[in-house]
């Protein structure tokens, strides 16, 4: 029997099997059972990293907040406070300034239209 049209197998030929597929098959099986392991271990790899970089933003965010505690901030400056309230001020009038969107209708047919009775 020759196997790929150049080597030649010593194997009989079994009436009705194919060895050469139950090999592949064989094969294709034991590269699908690799597969799911690597995912499993890929999977418990990140979850593991997931917890490790849960529990290190938790100390670092813990660290932060009780060295806030400690720091002493200077006093607001008064003119500092002013300009900021004046900055609000100019952006709040200038939202209220806007002109609301005008809506054109269209006709039936598609084309825009001033008649607003549609």
């Amino acid at each position: 029997m020759e196997l790929f049209g150049t080597v030649k197998a010593r194997i009989p030929p079994v009436k009705g099997v194919d060895i050469l597929g139950i090999a592949t098959f064989a094969l294709v099986l034991l590269n699908l059972g690799f597969l799911l392991i690597g995912i499993r271990i890929l999977g418990n790899l990140i979850t593991h990293l997931f917890e490790k970089l849960d529990h290190d933003l938790g100390n670092a965010i813990k660290t932060l907040i009780d060295e806030a505690k400690s720091i002493d901030l200077p006093d607001v400056n008064p003119l500092q406070v002013m300009v900021m309230e004046m900055i609000k001020n100019n952006m709040s009038k200038n939202n209220e300034d806007t002109a609301p969107p005008i809506e054109i209708k269209r006709n039936l047919d598609g084309t825009f239209t001033q008649d607003t009775s549609l």
